[in-house]
C-alpha cells in the first residue's frame, strides 16, 4: 500500500497521465532529437535564438514543477525515489544554465555581426581613399594605429589557441552526447524487456533521467557549436580590423610626419612627469624617516613591557607594515624615474627612425638593445605581479584576522584595521607601478616595431654586411687564452688547415726523396724506405711548428695537452705505441730489410715493405700478412676469413 502511494505521487509529479514505462519528461521541442525514435530521422535544423528562448521558458516551468514535487514528497518516500526527484531537479537546473549560456552566445553573435557590418562599410570607404570626416590625421592617430598593429600580432596566437580549444570542446560535447544516447537506448531496452511489473517503475525512472541527460548533452553540443561559430566569426572580424588598420596606417604614413615639435611635446610631458615623481619621492622619503622613528619607538616600548598586550603587538606590526609600504614606494618611484629616462631615449630614437636620420648599422644595434629592454620590462612585470598577488593574499588574511578577533577590544581592532590599510596601500602602489611598466613596455614595442620595419628594408649589400659581421664575431670568438694570448676560432681553423696542408706536402716530398732522389745515389730500397718515413715525420713536425707559430698559438698550450695525451696513451694505447717504437727501430737499425725471406708463425715469405707498426710480408700463396716486432703482437690483426683461413690476395688494413 505504501509503495502504491509513492508510485502514484511520482506519476502525478511527472505531469499528465502517462504509462509508467514511459514516465519521462516531454521532448517535443522541434529542434531536439526525440529520444524514443527507432529509425534515423532527417538532419535537424540548427538551433535559433527563438527556439532557445522557448526552451528556456519550458525548462523554467519544468524546474518549478520539479521543485514542487520534491517539496510535496511524502516523508516516508523510499530513498531511491527521492534520489530520482533530486537528480531530475539537478539535471533541469543544469539544462537551464546551458540554455542561458546559449542565449548569451546568440547575443554575442549578434554584436559581432553588427560590428562586422560597420567595419565592412568603413573598410570600403578607406579602400576608395575617402576616410571618415571625423578622422584626425596627426601623429597621435598614427602612433595609436602602430600600437593596435602590435596588439593584433600579439593576439593572433591567442585567437588561434581559443579557436582550437573551442574545437576540442565541441568534439568532447559530441562524444558526451553519444554516450548519453547509448545510455538512453540501453535504459529503454531494459524497460521494454522487463518481465516483472515490480521492476518497471524503477526502470522508468532510469529511462527518464537518461532522456533528460541526453537532452542536456544535446543542448551542450548546440552551445559548443555556437561558441565555435562565434570564435570563427571573431577571428574573421579581427582579420578585417587588421586589414583596416593597415589601410589607415598607409594613409597616415604618407601624410603625417613625426616633427621636432611632436618630439618636444612628448619630452615635455615626460619631464613634467619626472618632476612630479621627484617631488613625490622627496615627500615619501621624509614620510619614511618619520615612519622608521615611529617603528623604532614602538619596538622599544614593546621590548620594555614585560607582558605586552595584544594591542601593543598589533601596533608594532602595523607600524612595520607602514615602514615597509613606504620603502616599497620609494623603490618603485626610483624605478619609475629610471623608466622615464628610458622612455625619453626611446622617443628620440623613434624620431630619428621615422625621419630616416639613423644609419642602418645603428638601427641594428638599437634593435638588439630594444629587445633586451623588453625582456627586462617583462621580468619586472612578472615580479611586480607576484608581489601584487602576495599583497592581495595578505589583505585577505588581514580581513580574516579582523573577523576572527571581533570580540577583542577597540584598540586592538584599530591596529588590525591599520595593518589592513597599509597592505591595501601596498596593493595600490604596485598597481600604479604595473600601469607605468605597461606604458613603458608598449612604447618599447612600438620602437621595436619601427626598428624591424626599417631593418626589413635593407638592401642585399646591407644583408651581406650583416651576415659578414656575424661571421666575423664567430671567427674572432675567443675560446681560451694561454700566457695572456687569446686562442680564437680563426687561429684553430687556420692551424688545422696548415697542418693538413703540411701533411700532404710532407708525404709528397718524402715520396720524391725515396723514389727519385735517393736511388740516384745508389741507396738500396730498404734504406730509402727508412729515410722516407723519417723524412715524413721530420717535415710534419716542422710544418706543425710553423703552423702554430704563424697563427701565434703558444707552444706552452701543448704542455698541458701533451701531459693529458701521455696519460691517455699510457693507459689506452700501450700496444699501439709499443709497435710504433718497434717499427721505428726496424727503420733505423734495419735487422731486416725489403726483399728478405722470413719465416714467422709457420709461414714463410718475402718482406715487401717496412712500416711504422711493423713489416708486411708476402707469403708463398700471395697472402700479405702484417708482423709486429713487439712481444705484445696480437694474431687477431691478421686478415682472415670467418673460418680462420688466410685471405688469398688480401691486404692488411691497419698501417
Amino acid at each position: 500500500m505504501k509503495r502504491s502511494r509513492i508510485l502514484l505521487f511520482l506519476a502525478l509529479s511527472l505531469g499528465p497521465a502517462v504509462p509508467p514505462a514511459a514516465a519521462a519528461l516531454p521532448l517535443n521541442v522541434p529542434f531536439l532529437s526525440t529520444p524514443n525514435h527507432d529509425s534515423p530521422s532527417p538532419e535537424k535544423k540548427p538551433l535559433d535564438e527563438k527556439e532557445a528562448s522557448e526552451l528556456q521558458t519550458q525548462t523554467e516551468r519544468e524546474i518549478a514543477q520539479a521543485r514542487a514535487a520534491l517539496a510535496q514528497a511524502p516523508a516516508d518516500m523510499d530513498p531511491s525515489s527521492r534520489q530520482f526527484l533530486v537528480s531530475r531537479l539537478q539535471t533541469l537546473e543544469n539544462l537551464a544554465q546551458i540554455t542561458e549560456e546559449i542565449l548569451d552566445a546568440f547575443e554575442s553573435q549578434r554584436k559581432i555581426e553588427e560590428r562586422s557590418q560597420k567595419l565592412a562599410v568603413e573598410q570600403a570607404s578607406w579602400k576608395l581613399g575617402s576616410p571618415p570626416q571625423n578622422f584626425t590625421a596627426d601623429f597621435n592617430a598614427l602612433d595609436k594605429l602602430h600600437g593596435q598593429s602590435i596588439d593584433f600580432q600579439k593576439n593572433l596566437k591567442n585567437r588561434e589557441q581559443i579557436f582550437k580549444a573551442r574545437q576540442e570542446a565541441l568534439a568532447e560535447a559530441k562524444n558526451e552526447f553519444q554516450n548519453a544516447e547509448q545510455e538512453r537506448r540501453k535504459a529503454k531496452e531494459n524497460l521494454e524487456k522487463a518481465a516483472n511489473d515490480a521492476d518497471k517503475p524503477a526502470l522508468a525512472q532510469t529511462l527518464t533521467l537518461a532522456q533528460m541527460e541526453s537532452r542536456r548533452s544535446e543542448m551542450k553540443v548546440a552551445l559548443r557549436e555556437l561558441e565555435l561559430g562565434n570564435s570563427k566569426s571573431y577571428r574573421e572580424f579581427a582579420d578585417r580590423r587588421r586589414e583596416l588598420n593597415a589601410l589607415q596606417t598607409a594613409y597616415l604614413e604618407k601624410r603625417v610626419r613625426f616633427t621636432a615639435a611632436d618630439l618636444q611635446r612628448e619630452l615635455n610631458m615626460i619631464e613634467a612627469e619626472e618632476n612630479n615623481f621627484k617631488q613625490t619621492l622627496e615627500k615619501t622619503q621624509n614620510e619614511l624617516q618619520a615612519a622608521e622613528k615611529e617603528y623604532t619607538k614602538a619596538r622599544a616600548a614593546l621590548a620594555a613591557t614585560p607582558q605586552p598586550s595584544p594591542a601593543q603587538i598589533e601596533e608594532v606590526e602595523a607600524k612595520r607594515l607602514a615602514q615597509a609600504m613606504l620603502e616599497r614606494k620609494v623603490d618603485l618611484f626610483s624605478a619609475n624615474l629610471k623608466g622615464l629616462k628610458r622612455s625619453k631615449a626611446a622617443w628620440k630614437r623613434r624620431y630619428e627612425l621615422l625621419n630616416d636620420k639613423a644609419e642602418k648599422s645603428e638601427i641594428l644595434l638599437w634593435e638588439q638593445q630594444t629587445r633586451s629592454t623588453l625582456e627586462e620590462l617583462r621580468r619586472e612585470e612578472d615580479l611586480a605581479n607576484l608581489q601584487l598577488n602576495s599583497q592581495r593574499n595578505a589583505a585577505i588574511e588581514a580581513e580574516e584576522k579582523i573577523r576572527a578577533r571581533a570580540g577583542d577590544d577597540s584598540q586592538n581592532h584599530r591596529w588590525l584595521r591599520a595593518q589592513k590599510e597599509e597592505i591595501q596601500k601596498n596593493v595600490s602602489v604596485l598597481q600604479d607601478y604595473l600601469a607605468h611598466l605597461s606604458l613603458a613596455r608598449k612604447l618599447q614595442e612600438k620602437l621595436l616595431f619601427e626598428e624591424e620595419k626599417q631593418v626589413a628594408q635593407v638592401s642585399w649589400k646591407e644583408r651581406f654586411e650583416r651576415v659578414w659581421n656575424a661571421f666575423l664575431r664567430v671567427w674572432n670568438f675567443e675560446l681560451t687564452s694561454v700566457d695572456d694570448s687569446p686562442i680564437t676560432v680563426s687561429k684553430i681553423v687556420i692551424a688545422l688547415v696548415l697542418i693538413i696542408f703540411g701533411i700532404a706536402v710532407a708525404r709528397h716530398l718524402s715520396r720524391i726523396l725515396a723514389n727519385r732522389v735517393l736511388p740516384r745515389f745508389g741507396v738500396t730500397p730498404g734504406v730509402a724506405a727508412a729515410l722516407r718515413s723519417l723524412a715524413f715525420y721530420v717535415l710534419l713536425f716542422f710544418f706543425i711548428l710553423f703552423a702554430l707559430q704563424l697563427v701565434r698559438v703558444p707552444i706552452t698550450l701543448f704542455a698541458v695537452l701533451g701531459g693529458a695525451a701521455a696519460i691517455g696513451i699510457g693507459f689506452g694505447s700501450q700496444n699501439l705505441m709499443n709497435n710504433f717504437i718497434s717499427g721505428l727501430i726496424l727503420l733505423i737499425e734495419r735487422p731486416i730489410k725489403v726483399g728478405d725471406i722470413i719465416e714467422m708463425e709457420q709461414n714463410a715469405g718475402m718482406v715487401e715493405r717496412i712500416q711504422k707498426l711493423g713489416y708486411v710480408g708476402c707469403l708463398h700463396d700471395n697472402v700479405q700478412d702484417m708482423y709486429r716486432d713487439a712481444k705484445s703482437w696480437d694474431p687477431n690483426f691478421i686478415e682472415k676469413r670467418p673460418d680462420g683461413s688466410l685471405i688469398v690476395g688480401g691486404r692488411w688494413n691497419g698501417g
